[in-house]
């Protein structure tokens, strides 16, 4: 499934959601963004050397930025 917002792709199959968005700010990624959410998120920070945060919404989550500077954002809901 897609869903297409002003500056956002949502793309969805099963549990695995992939979103893009376009960012102004360079301290957040070199204008796009990238956020999977799956499941096993503390796992997977553990593997990538990242801290795990544990955000106000209700997810945990850590981030990475590739070599062009792309923000990755890995989270998971929390249930």
């Amino acid at each position: 499934m897609a869903r297409t917002y002003p500056d956002l792709l949502l793309l969805q199959s099963g549990q695995v959601e992939l979103q893009f968005a376009s960012v102004a700010d360079p301290q957040r990624g070199a204008g796009l963004r990238v956020y999977l959410r799956g499941d096993n998120v503390p796992a997977g920070a553990r593997e990538a050397g990242s801290e795990l945060l544990h955000m106000d919404w209700g997810a945990d989550e850590f981030r990475l930025i590739d070599p062009d500077g792309t923000l990755v954002r890995v989270g998971e809901t929390l249930k």
